[in-house]
């Protein structure tokens, strides 16, 4: 038997890309969808996740995102709470849990649940999502650039066969 030690997909973000496209391209086949690409805010969730459940977690992510999206693209609303941060409970409804926490994880997992979703409501203009966060455009790329958000995705996967194109969203 021959031991194959592989790191964690969160320490691997290099394959992320391949195996988006992979799933995108498999399950919009497998399911008669149109789903074409992935959306900037999207895939920007996805690679500040940090995928727990490893690659299995993203193969069962992308075949919900793909079974629920609308159109020819796949958004932050596609995606499930836990991705986009904030576990679907409001910033008030916070618990301690019985076995603690960490404060620092769980204060930007919020700060990075909350910046994605500005970025998505904006349409990516950081400016109008600072201002929406009522932080300052320098604020919003320092806590970008903190919680290891991409500020330019400009290579994402599409279902063309990862040409290097740029697919926007729809």
């Amino acid at each position: 038997m021959i031991r194959l030690v592989l790191p964690p997909l969160r320490e691997r973000p290099e394959d992320l890309e391949r195996l988006v496209d992979s799933f995108l391209r498999r399950f919009s086949a497998e399911m008669g969808k149109g789903v074409t690409h992935i959306g900037k805010s999207a895939f920007r969730a996805l690679k500040s996740y940090e995928f727990p459940g490893n690659v299995r977690e993203l193969e069962n992510i992308m075949e919900r995102a793909v079974a629920l999206s609308d159109g020819v693209s796949l958004e932050l609303s596609d995606l499930p709470q836990e991705v986009i941060g904030g576990g679907g409970r409001s910033l008030t409804a916070i618990e301690l849990p019985e076995q603690g926490c960490k404060l620092d994880d769980v204060l930007a997992n919020v700060e990075r649940s909350l910046i994605l979703q500005a970025l998505a409501r904006t349409g990516e203009v950081k400016s109008a999502a600072a201002e929406l966060l009522g932080i300052s455009f320098r604020s919003i790329r320092y806590r970008m650039n903190k919680l290891a958000i991409e500020e330019d995705e400009e290579e994402l996967p599409s279902s063309r066969g990862g040409q290097g194109s740029s697919p926007r969203s729809v």
